[in-house]
């Protein structure tokens, strides 16, 4: 039976995971409205390209190592160590191939290719960071981590800002100097036991890939979808155009990680809820859909309100973000609201396999979406979020209906014994 104080624990549970992504989300903000007022819409729309492909590679990272962490049993040496091996090898090839990518690609100049190699990798180490944190369910240790990440950041531009130039570079070596400050705080609020070094020649590689490969593949639909538009946008319109939808993803960001946030709360909450029967958990997720759909809803309108005001601010009034940008921002940040708490639930009960089918249908339906706008509509870019909400939303209500409500009716009991790729839920 759940208690007043066991009610107050979650709440506060929640708010420390709602505040870490405000926190974590204001110090992309930071970067990107940096970038937007001194690079102008052309530099937004370079940035964005390569910030795109970071938020790609972390969230194939997190796949493999962060969720495998919350729910594999990673007090036995062998998982330890696996997922150490693991970890330490995303972070070196996401330094290495987005370093050489955008040297090769002229996005960046080569020194400033090598400052964003070097950030991505502890952009990386420091997510795992964090997700252990969030395994532990120190949520308010994992928002202090990001606060100061974000202080790190604003000094840094600040710095750079007085006393030289706010180029790319710049910018660049913030992200980096932000992340190496963040890692040494996290490790500091770890508990001891985490901190723990197994030896990797007892690594179990292959029970964290089995587990970790679905939920990669997963977590990377989405952000591989997102770098699949922003390249069909620039083929379609140019850069120039490209950056002035990027400027109303940047202004509308916070309420996407805002469900993003709660979404790493809903993991690990809903894998420690596994014994509870299965019909239970979806109505956890029922209330979860709601709150976050609505919540986001109601965010959009108020920063759709604030827009003649605040839109200058992103931009440093060099160039005006449209309404019907950040109404469609607005709408795909709701429907991965509305999505989220199923392809949670999902994913921890066992039926990842069958969740991945359908975000790769709704990825093909938003990019053909997407194409079909931008090129025989030759409609404005300003329309391409509100089409991907649309499969985003669908996709939202087929999981509940067609994956998690038949199997609540087949198998109402827990799912504690529901095997995974990995063998069984452990922790």
């Amino acid at each position: 039976m759940l208690t007043a104080r066991g009610v107050a624990r979650r709440g506060q549970s929640a708010t420390g995971a709602v505040g870490a992504q405000l926190a974590q989300a204001l110090g992309s903000l930071v970067l990107s409205i940096a970038a937007a007022r001194s690079l102008g819409a052309d530099g937004l729309g370079v940035y964005g390209l390569i910030s795109g492909g970071l938020v790609l590679a972390t969230a194939i990272a997190t796949g493999l190592v962060g969720d495998s962490l919350t729910v594999l049993d990673r007090r036995m040496q062998h998982l330890r160590a696996g997922l150490q091996i693991v970890g330490c090898s995303c972070a070196l090839l996401a330094g290495i191939v987005g370093a050489a990518v955008c040297w090769a690609a002229g996005l960046l100049t080569w020194q400033a290719s090598v400052i964003f190699g070097l950030g991505s990798a502890a952009f990386i180490l420091e997510e795992f960071l964090r997700r252990l944190l969030m395994a532990s369910l120190r949520f308010w240790s994992v928002m202090l981590v990001d606060l100061t990440c974000l202080g790190a950041t604003v000094c840094w531009l600040g710095f750079a800002a007085v006393f030289g130039a706010l180029d790319m570079f710049q910018i660049l070596l913030a992200l980096l100097v932000s992340q190496i400050v963040a890692m040494v705080v996290a490790v500091r609020l770890l508990p001891h036991s985490e901190l723990e070094v197994a030896p990797w020649r007892l690594g179990d590689v292959t029970s964290v890939l089995q587990f970790g490969g679905w939920r990669a593949a997963q977590q990377a639909v989405r952000p591989a979808m997102l770098t699949a538009m922003r390249i069909l946008v620039v083929i379609a319109v140019g850069t120039v155009a490209f950056g002035e939808l990027e400027a109303a993803r940047v202004y509308t960001a916070p309420t996407l990680l805002i469900v993003n946030g709660i979404g790493g709360y809903l993991f690990a909450t809903y894998a420690a809820k596994r014994r509870e029967p299965a019909a239970a958990l979806v109505r956890h997720a029922d209330i979860g859909a709601l709150a976050l759909f609505v919540s986001v809803l109601l965010a959009g309108g108020i920063a759709a309100m604030l827009l003649p005001w605040a839109g200058g601010v992103v931009t440093g009034a060099k160039f005006s973000i449209d309404s019907v940008a950040v109404f469609g921002w607005v709408l795909y940040a709701a429907a991965a609201g509305l999505l989220m708490p199923y392809g949670t639930l999902a994913a921890v009960t066992g039926m990842h396999v069958r969740v991945f089918a359908l975000r790769l249908f709704e990825t093909a339906f938003s990019l053909t979406a997407v194409a079909v706008v931008v090129f025989p509509m030759h409609a404005s870019p300003s329309w391409v979020p509100a089409a991907m909400a649309v499969g985003t939303i669908v996709l939202g209500i087929v999981i509940r209906q067609r994956v998690l409500i038949p199997q609540a009716r087949i198998a109402p009991q827990p799912y504690e014994d529901v095997p995974t790729s990995a063998g069984a839920f452990t922790r």
